[in-house]
């Protein structure tokens, strides 16, 4: 085998001002130092809404204390009980006991999520509370937002003025210094309480905006909805401006909540005496609607959630009986009735937008619930039974649709049912049958609903057709049908391959409402989505689920809900690590590049990947026979763009080779700070003449997950196959080992395996020994997963498909006693012995048809160990995550080798002394580690006295090929040589050299010593060959070929693997005269 030839490249190597000029010009690659794109977008660093759902997703907050005059200090708590202390949900963050105005709140800024020397913009809602004095009278209240002790100014067109009662955005710019910390918020001029909300450090990243045109309430069919709460409808905002550009309907988010209509005295809001005097949130969806002649589709009137501590009890504080339950309820109803009445008239009249009420919300049990008839046992239902319902829809309708209506209007609120979890499909037992049988009974009962509202919370993984079952399932009752609170959550943090697969989400559903839509029409009351942007969703932290960002810039929900084309899928990859040598030989057709399986660019082209902290090394493989100068391969890593040319051009590190039909390009891409877990955004595309084909679609980037080094082992090949018989035979001495030693449960201290395998004959099976070491050996518990046992996971063909690939891939479990309680039906054999140390486990499994010489196999093994009753710990070798038994895309991978017959080749047959030779070596065992000897081309004593001259080490690679360049010693005499391989004090392989004297006389020294002296114009040894397309040699010409038994490779991939050391299995070849000498080194980890 001849290695191709290669040319290599260093970073800004461009060959000059003119090729550089010519590679920008082509489009193909950026001028050194790589190219961004120019359009940037907001990101969000860290956002913290204080509700219970941020868990660990955001640095936590806590109380700033400055030491004033009581010494009392200041404290932080969440604050849940008044509407007013909240801007959003159902928690802002409270900070009392202040005695100085320097006390605050404070939240360190953890040193991985900003940058030294970018610009940030930090923003915080603040709420001083009602009453708050100021310490200078005249002086106004202002919000002090500060790092590291230092207070930074307003963002453009803002100010920090506060008004007390008044929740208010503050914004201010900060330029990152690298160690400061901590980010404090206080309120200068007042030492009374403040609240603090949605506080979020934002910067700019290179990018485009999602391009959403059309707007929602005039493409849809239907009314489109959106929950809000009163911020986003303040004229002149940019929220404002959404809101009133996409829709033409709006629900109060919490602010028609039961709770949210009275204050602390317990009094209704606007009635007499009351400390509420009006319900703000509800007039300023009120007034949105009017200005907007826009609908409100209230929300709600009867709930068991966001009631007033009091709602349910008497004058003494006692639970109240059915009647004062049916009494607090009606008037509950009422007052809300004429609230809206009293101020936007009459119910159907043309200054009241209220179109729809939720009179009851989520009332069905989770659970069949049968004692309950499938109802949820609330305080409302244990109190008043089911009729509660009844009640709820009798006194909605006589307040809305009678009293408070409009003479000769017809029902002019709309009356429904509302409830969550309906998109679980139709199976008996579902919750939406309970739903429906529910709804069924109070048409039977004659109750005055008008229609059934479906939540719609739904995640990435939901079936779109159960939506679609939702809304059919209720079509025979006649009544209208609304979604609600429609989103959808990706999971966190939202990446754009899962904001792209939310937006094909969006563009499915509501292809199916339109269907409905036009189906049915006037059945679908309305859509609603609950939320006008992230940051604002109650969901935020299950990830992104609307149709607008942080910013309110368009995603792609939105261009799927407007039927817009929707970008496919970005693609994802994992990324195994490893640090790869360019200057390494043959480093384009190292065998490691095949351990995982690459990935298609286009029809005609694949890459794979490694990664290390400060690297990601791209393999790329293009089948292109027409060699263009437009030829090249263009990256993006994030905002960065990267690109080479076939010719080996351009701003990165590259090795390129040419080969039979194409050519192969290893690349070296700049990262900082990789570790791994980390994701990147990243694409490549492959130029061949005026075509161009991307791993994804044009702007748009995939992912990578950074992950651990590839587990890989090289499986031994023998003669015959051994005897499953628990038995350590001769024949495993030369197999690589193996270790179960990452800990995936207990501790360090848990059983651990050394494990080799072999195969033989046709390769269908692949055969295991296990050594395990276990001083107490436990077959006690009940599971057969928690007893003392070896598990091996099996991907025929190393597919990593991640989940199990049915029939194919398998986890199969052995115990210590030779139970097979998993994937019984792949094990030809297996046997287990007990030793002074543990046991042994040794078996025989069946790759079904994928076997065979040189394939390869996803493997992974793991050891079970229990301690008396219990499985207290487990090991594995390839895959850290313990999760092995139903992923498969961490396992290792196994690699079948087989034995060839070594043979050297040289890429010139003379060189001159002080000049480089190529050593290319083929049919050696895998993983070996040989060393280069020169010795003189003489026999028998003349041999014997003849000192060997080491030229260096290298590794054979898994394919058994192995490249070098070594130097031949200046001091060595001019003469005729020999190339051997010598293992085992045994040569092996053999290769002739003629070495010419160089220009100046050599320093004496230890040489061999010929037979005789170069013959001016001599020829290459009669029989030796050019290496076609091997590297120039300095000083050498022609090329000359020999055979033998074993050769050398350098260069591999830095990856976590097993050597084979299989010198004792190779025939001895003993062959007279001298030469350059292979040794071999048996590896780490086999047997001496």
């Amino acid at each position: 085998m001849h290695a191709p030839a290669q040319r290599r490249r260093h970073r800004h190597a461009i060959g000059g001002a003119a090729a550089a000029t010519a590679l920008v010009l082509t489009g193909l690659v950026a001028p050194p130092g790589a190219a961004a794109d120019t359009g940037t977008v907001p990101y969000t660093v860290m956002f913290n809404n204080f509700e219970s759902s941020v868990g660990s997703r955001a640095p936590a907050w806590s109380a700033l204390d400055v030491a004033g005059p009581s010494g009392t200090p200041a404290a932080t708590s969440f604050s849940t009980t008044d509407v007013r202390t909240r801007v959003s949900h159902a928690r802002s963050l409270q900070v009392a006991a202040r005695d100085h105005v320097g006390d605050g709140a404070q939240m360190p800024i953890p040193a991985t999520l900003l940058t030294a020397g970018q610009t940030y913009t930090i923003s915080v809602w603040v709420h001083v509370a009602e009453g708050s004095a100021p310490v200078t009278a005249g002086t106004p209240l202002t919000a002090r937002v500060a790092v590291g002790g230092t207070a930074l100014p307003a963002a453009a067109g803002t100010d920090l003025v506060l008004e007390p009662g008044v929740w208010k955005r503050v914004a201010v710019t900060y330029t990152h210094t690298a160690g400061a910390t901590p980010l404090t918020v206080t309120v200068d001029n007042t030492t009374g309480t403040f609240y603090l909300d949605d506080a979020m450090v934002s910067g700019e990243r290179v990018g485009e905006p999602v391009p959403a045109t059309g707007t929602l309430k005039n493409t849809l069919g239907y009314p489109v909805g959106v929950a809000v709460e009163r911020r986003s409808t303040l004229v002149g905002t940019e929220a404002e401006q959404v809101l009133s550009t996409q829709f033409d309907q709006v629900t109060p988010e919490n602010a028609m909540k039961p709770e949210s209509w009275y204050g602390a005295d317990g009094k209704f809001a606007g009635t007499p005496g009351a400390e509420m005097t009006s319900n703000e949130g509800a007039d300023a969806l009120m007034d949105w609607a009017k200005r907007n002649d826009g609908r409100v589709y209230g929300h709600v009137l009867v709930w068991h959630g966001q009631n007033p501590g009091w709602f349910f009890q008497d004058e003494n504080g006692a639970p109240l009986d059915a009647a004062g339950a049916s009494e607090r309820m009606r008037t509950h109803i009422f007052d809300v009735a004429k609230y809206l009445s009293d101020r936007y008239g009459a119910f159907g009249s043309p200054g009241n937008p209220l179109a729809a009420f939720d009179v009851v919300n989520e009332v069905i049990a989770d659970n069949a619930a049968t004692a309950s008839n499938g109802m949820r046992t609330s305080t409302w239902f244990n109190t008043l039974g089911e009729e509660f319902v009844d009640q709820a829809f009798r006194d909605a309708d006589e307040a809305f649709n009678d009293v408070y209506a409009q003479p000769g209007s017809d029902r002019p609120v709309k009356l429904f049912i509302n409830d969550y979890g309906t998109e679980g499909g139709d199976a008996a037992g579902s919750k939406l049958n309970r739903y429906y049988d529910l709804v069924q009974r109070l048409i039977a009962r004659d109750v005055p609903i008008d229609g059934v509202g479906h939540q719609y919370h739904v995640n990435l993984n939901t079936p779109t057709a159960n939506l679609r079952t939702g809304l059919e399932k209720f079509t025979a009752t006649g009544l209208q049908l609304a979604v609600t609170e429609f989103d959808v959550t990706t999971g966190y943090p939202q990446t754009e391959r899962l904001a792209i697969r939310q937006g094909q989400y969006y563009k499915t559903a509501f292809d199916i409402f339109n269907a409905y839509d036009r189906t049915h029409p006037d059945r679908l009351f309305s859509v609603t989505v609950w939320g006008l942007n992230d940051a604002g969703s109650w969901l935020y932290y299950d990830g992104a689920p609307l149709m607008f960002d942080d910013y309110l810039n368009p995603k792609w929900s939105l261009v799927g809900a407007l039927g817009g084309d929707v970008p496919a899928e970005p693609k994802a990859m994992t990324v195994f690590g490893g640090d790869v040598d360019l200057d390494a030989p043959r480093v384009t057709t190292d065998p490691q590049w095949s351990l995982v399986a690459p990935s298609a660019v286009g029809d005609h082209a694949r890459f794979t990947l490694r990664w290390a902290p400060d690297a990601l090394t791209a393999y790329v493989d293009v089948d292109d026979a027409t060699v263009d100068a437009t030829d090249g391969v263009t990256f993006r890593v994030g905002a960065q763009r990267y690109g080479i040319t076939r010719a080996g051009e351009g701003d990165l590190p590259v090795v390129v080779s040419e080969r039979d039909g194409g050519w192969t390009a290893v690349v070296q891409l700049p990262l900082t700070g990789a570790t791994e877990g980390g994701t990147v955004p990243f694409d490549v595309a492959v130029t061949d003449g005026a075509t161009t084909a991307g791993w994804n679609a044009p702007g748009i980037l995939g992912e990578l997950t950074l992950r651990e080094p590839l587990s890989h082992v090289d499986v031994l090949q023998v003669d015959a196959p051994p005897a499953v018989d628990a038995e350590v035979d001769d024949l495993w001495a030369a197999a690589p080992v193996v270790r179960t030693d990452k800990v995936t449960q207990g501790t360090a201290a848990a059983a651990y395996a050394d494990v080799r395998t072999v195969w033989s004959g046709d390769g269908s099976s692949l055969f295991v020994l296990a050594e395990v070491t276990d001083p107490q050996v436990s077959l006690t518990p009940n599971n057969a997963w928690e007893k003392d046992s070896l598990e091996i996971f099996v991907d025929p063909g190393n597919a990593k498909n991640g989940a199990y690939r049915a029939g194919e891939d398998v986890q199969i479990r052995i115990a210590a006693d030779n139970a097979v309680s998993s994937g019984g039906g792949r094990v030809v054999a297996s046997a287990t012995r007990q030793t002074a140390t543990g046991y042994v486990v040794e078996a025989e499994i069946s790759l079904l048809d994928a076997g065979g010489p040189g394939t390869l196999h996803g493997l992974d093994f793991q050891v079970n160990d229990a301690t008396g009753n219990a499985r207290t710990g487990v090991k594995a070798w390839a895959d850290p995550t313990g999760q092995g038994y139903q992923n498969t895309s961490r396992w290792g991978v196994a690699r079948l080798a087989e034995r060839g017959t070594p043979a050297l080749t040289l890429g010139a047959a003379e060189v001159t002394a002080g000049g480089d030779v190529t050593v290319t070596a083929t049919g050696f065992p895998a993983r070996a580690t040989v060393e280069l000897q020169l010795v003189a081309a003489t026999s028998g004593a003349a041999r014997a006295a003849a000192d060997p001259v080491a030229l260096g080490t290298v590794e054979v690679a898994a394919d058994g090929v192995a490249q070098t360049t070594v130097t031949v010693p200046a001091s060595v005499a001019a003469g005729d040589y020999r190339i051997a391989a010598v293992g085992a004090d045994e040569t092996l392989a053999t290769a002739d050299l003629r070495v010419v004297a160089a220009a100046v006389e050599p320093t004496p020294g230890p040489t061999p010593g010929p037979t005789s002296q170069p013959t001016p114009g001599a020829t290459p040894t009669p029989g030796a060959t050019a290496t076609p397309g091997a590297d120039p040699t300095p000083g050498g010409t022609g090329g000359t070929t020999g055979s033998g038994t074993t050769g050398a490779s350098s260069g591999r991939l830095a990856t976590t693997g097993s050597a084979i050391a299989l010198w004792s299995v190779l025939a001895a070849a003993l062959l007279t005269g001298g030469g350059v000498l292979v040794r071999a080194r048996r590896a780490a980890g086999a047997d001496d």
